[in-house]
């Protein structure tokens, strides 16, 4: 494989986030793409994070007739592939622009599927050309509220490789019948969104979580760090459904992380790694892997771009930084946080075929 000549430059500080800068040249991969990508979105959970200048290099294997010319996928995901059957992005968003709403989240990213096509054949060709398989479509809260329409139609219409998972919120209309109407239409996850208005420390929550349970629905938590505690709280009422945690809590990794040490010892709470996590991190990211792995152990942590209200850079990209983050490691901890713990979560239980099955009306 021909050598790949990469450039990078430092990453600067912000009062919420890093402001990393990755940026590649390569003849092969992106001709006249090159330089310093641009600054990385502000992260509005994150305390001020400490830069530590460690942009991904990576070394990208070229796949043979890729459409567009630039057809990505590194060798850790050729390998990770071919073990399980693909490697899986476990946090994606898709948007339907005409059909958006008033963003009442309080992320300072507003309206960030106007930057950059998020339709969900878009979004599907950008991940399939970067050597993904598949992954989980999470309710873009932002853009849609909590109408899981085309979340849900747009992961049964892109097939087995797809998964939607949908959100409920403390504004949400009889959020039990709309997790079992997600259920019977092929969903395999919930969001239980709690930004800004928090909420998890409801009785509500727990009985939502049983219901997961019972349906095979995964549970997924998205809360500040004040929050925590109330999804230490979920844990230890259902200890056998495991429960995800969107963007590490925004827990700032290698810096004041006791909120992370604390969830650990949940053993069925699982840490989604996001490119904000990595951004955001006190440390570079090879450290972050490492001090989850010291915490969680492998099939505890799962990783989701965050992509495309992560579009600073190319989706590309945010792939090399967590394939670079993970390379160090065994094959069977790639494969863990690519593939194996996504797949456990949100695809073993549930097949979903093309046609629309199960469920064929989304409006029953």
């Amino acid at each position: 494989m021909p050598d790949l000549e990469f450039q990078s430059v430092g990453a600067l500080k912000s009062d919420h986030a890093l402001e990393g800068y990755l940026g590649h040249s390569c003849s092969l991969c992106s001709p006249g793409r090159s330089g310093p990508g641009q600054p990385a979105l502000v992260r509005f959970a994150h305390r001020a994070a400490r830069a530590r200048g460690q942009p991904a290099l990576v070394r990208f294997a070229h796949r043979a007739a890729r459409a567009r010319g630039y057809g990505l996928a590194m060798d850790v995901l050729e390998g990770v592939g071919s073990a399980v059957g693909g490697v899986l992005d476990a946090h994606l968003h898709v948007v339907d622009v005409a059909a958006c709403v008033e963003d009442l989240t309080g992320n300072p990213n507003v309206r960030w599927w106007e930057q950059v096509d998020s339709s969900p054949a878009a979004v599907a060709e950008r991940v399939r050309d970067a050597g993904v398989s598949g992954g989980v479509l999470v309710q873009a809260v932002g853009a849609h509220g909590f109408d899981n329409s085309l979340v849900v139609e747009a992961a049964r219409t892109l097939g087995d490789d797809w998964r939607a998972m949908v959100a409920v919120g403390q504004s949400t209309e009889d959020p039990m019948s709309l997790l079992d109407w997600a259920s019977a239409h092929g969903a395999s996850g919930l969001r239980l969104f709690s930004i800004p208005d928090p909420w998890l420390h409801d009785d509500f929550a727990v009985e939502l979580v049983h219901r997961c349970r019972d349906l095979e629905v995964g549970p997924n938590v998205c809360c500040l760090p004040e929050e925590l505690q109330a999804v230490a709280r979920l844990a230890a009422a259902v200890p056998d459904c495991e429960i995800a945690v969107d963007h590490c809590g925004f827990v700032a990794v290698g810096e004041d992380d006791q909120a992370l040490v604390d969830l650990a010892q949940y053993e069925n709470l699982v840490v989604k790694i996001s490119t904000g996590v990595f951004d955001g991190a006190a440390v570079a990211p090879r450290s972050v892997i490492s001090r989850l792995l010291d915490l969680f152990g492998a099939d505890r942590i799962v990783w989701g771009s965050d992509h495309p209200q992560v579009h600073d850079r190319a989706y590309a990209d945010l792939v090399a930084l967590a394939v670079d983050a993970i390379s160090d490691l065994d094959a069977t901890t790639q494969e863990a946080i690519l593939s194996r713990t996504a797949s456990r979560l949100w695809f073993d239980h549930l097949a979903v075929s093309g046609d629309g099955a199960p469920g064929s009306n989304l409006n029953e």
